[in-house]
């Protein structure tokens, strides 16, 4: 019946052009069992162990038949029953988002389809993005990543990349966002990332009313570089149904110092586009693996994931995923492979076949390896005296108008950062505004520069 609805919906709203897209699940999470849910899940059990007796060994349990089969939907040392639950339902969960896209498709063959994903769960670890203490990871919401990927349009989410970080070492929450639109990009690199419910302004924990232009502008050009192509930023203040002024407490609308600053951001952003968009477009160099059984089974191996790609951040290469339906046909030149120890046997297996996979949580030897793996980095950028970037993105890119790079302080203090090239000198010039700068640059904090690199005059 619901399938029903949504392709006479479709076919009714065909002719509004402004519609963008068929957004069928909003937050898409889901780990309610019925009682019929029940008994396809024991059914599917009988399926893939065959005999109860294979199922008890795996599960550490004594069921007497299947029929008498219990979930294991909380995290405990019943991992591989845990696991089973947790796959079952992200195929339960894909099979109906499946069948909802083909009845709006039904209905309005051009349909544009996506679901609103929670992007920061896909690598929240043991501390989440609101600073509390977590003991499991958020993979048992049912969300395949993967397979949602293939089957929809567009890369839809909501993501955090909120003033408020519990790393204070940061002047806004960049790593989860970066590491959940890097791993869009890979997974199906030629949808565009709508993310709409961009909670950079204000979330259920985060709402600072004060925050300053530079913030919003700089977390909207991270955004965008790291591959966003459209958003819609999110406030959300209602609470009950009895309307007060508290509803529009952080909207946009009410902020005039950051809704000035929206606006000349778009401006910018439009006047970048060529550039912004090459940048998201560039290929992984490195990769990261991203085991999903992992994930499930251990929130201790999503901290490794996150210090193996922050460590990684630094060093001015693209940075891209492989997940574990990737491995035969991805091509990265460097793949990092953190808590290998975590990792499914089979699937360890098959990583140990790749002449390009490290089998590293946290490498120290970054320059050793590009080296040996054949990646040129062209162009560099370091701080003084140190031998990364940190707390400065940088990021470099070759294009038929010219070479281009990108500076993000994502510190809390100015950093001075040196870029260095094939040649002794080069004319840095900032696309926006022309002007030119040394190779030694001051970034204050909430800083971006898109600079154009040119080889000076005396070094042609």
């Amino acid at each position: 019946l619901t399938c029903e609805y949504m392709t006479e919906f479709a076919k009714r709203t065909s002719k509004y052009h402004q519609i963008i897209s068929y957004d069928v699940w909003n937050e898409a999470a889901y780990k309610d069992i019925s009682a019929i849910g029940l008994k396809k899940f024991r059914y599917d059990m009988k399926k893939k162990y065959g005999i109860i007796d294979k199922l008890n060994k795996a599960w550490k349990s004594n069921f007497t038949s299947f029929e008498k089969v219990q979930l294991v939907i909380q995290h405990s040392s019943q991992l591989e029953a845990y696991e089973a639950w947790c796959r079952w339902n992200n195929n339960r969960v894909t099979s109906y988002v499946k069948e909802m896209s083909k009845a709006i498709k039904k209905g309005n063959p051009d349909a544009v389809v996506n679901i609103k994903i929670s992007n920061d769960n896909t690598f929240e670890g043991s501390t989440s993005f609101a600073g509390r203490k977590l003991g499991t990871s958020r993979h048992w919401n049912g969300i395949d990543r993967w397979t949602l990927a293939q089957i929809l349009d567009l890369h839809g989410c909501d993501t955090r990349p909120t003033k408020f970080v519990p790393d204070q070492r940061y002047s806004f929450a960049w790593l989860l966002p970066g590491m959940c639109y890097d791993l869009q990009r890979s997974i199906a690199p030629n949808k565009p990332i709508f993310d709409s419910e961009w909670h950079g302004v204000q979330t259920v924990y985060s709402t600072d009313i004060n925050a300053p232009a530079e913030f919003l502008d700089t977390a909207l050009l991270f955004s965008y570089l790291r591959g966003v192509s459209s958003n819609i930023i999110w406030w959300w203040s209602r609470k009950g149904t009895k309307l007060n002024g508290k509803w529009s407490y952080g909207s946009l609308l009410t902020l005039p110092v950051l809704l000035d600053a929206f606006g000349r951001n778009n401006l910018k952003v439009q006047r970048h586009a060529p550039i912004i968009t090459s940048f998201k477009n560039k290929k992984p160099e490195v990769c990261i693996y991203f085991s999903k059984s992992a994930a499930i089974r251990n929130v201790k191996y999503i901290d490794l994931l996150q210090k193996a790609y922050e460590n990684l951040n630094w060093h001015g290469v693209s940075i891209g995923f492989v997940t574990r339906e990737m491995i035969s046909s991805s091509n990265e030149k460097l793949l990092i492979v953190p808590g290998a120890k975590f990792i499914p046997e089979d699937t360890f297996a098959l990583l140990k076949r790749r002449k390009q996979a490290i089998f590293n949580d946290l490498p120290s030897n970054w320059n050793d390896l590009f080296k040996k793996h054949g990646i040129k980095r062209k162009y560099t950028c370091k701080v003084p005296g140190k031998t990364n970037s940190f707390p400065v993105e940088f990021r470099y890119i070759e294009t038929s108008a010219g070479t281009f790079c990108y500076l993000i302080n994502l510190g809390k203090k100015e950093v001075p950062v040196i870029i260095s090239g094939p040649t002794n000198q080069l004319n840095l010039t900032d696309t926006l505004t022309g002007q030119a700068y040394p190779q030694q640059i001051t970034l204050p904090k909430y800083k971006v520069m898109i600079l154009k690199i040119n080889k000076s005059e005396k070094s042609r």
